[in-house]
């Protein structure tokens, strides 16, 4: 039975972490052909890759190919603001660690 305890723990704790995601269209740029192009960072990534945005910490962007031909996909995900409750304390997240274990968590104890 502990083992179950702790796979619920691991779900509850991942829900704590609340992502948010986005998706940009690019054009791509003759600059950097065939990869996606980061105008906030004005590098250009090729299909695939990951990066992170130095004034997003916590984020992580991933390039992807577009439906069409000269069109890729900036998709980002970043961490949601952890909002307190009655019983739970906020654990910081490890800002040096990549995305998502830089994000804040609830920590709630189990009942």
């Amino acid at each position: 039975m502990k083992p179950m305890y702790g796979l619920l723990a691991f779900a509850l704790l991942v829900a704590a972490v609340c992502a948010w995601e986005r998706e940009e269209e690019v054009d791509e740029n003759p600059k950097y052909p065939g990869k996606c192009y980061d105008a906030r960072r004005n590098e250009g990534y090729a299909v695939g890759a990951t990066w992170s945005r130095v004034r997003e910490p916590c984020s992580q962007f991933t390039c992807a190919q577009g439906k069409t031909k000269g069109k890729y996909i900036i998709k980002g995900k970043g961490c949601d603001p952890v909002t307190p409750k009655k019983g739970c304390r906020i654990e910081e997240g490890n800002y040096k660690a990549k995305y998502p274990r830089c994000c804040a968590s609830l920590s709630c104890p189990l009942k």
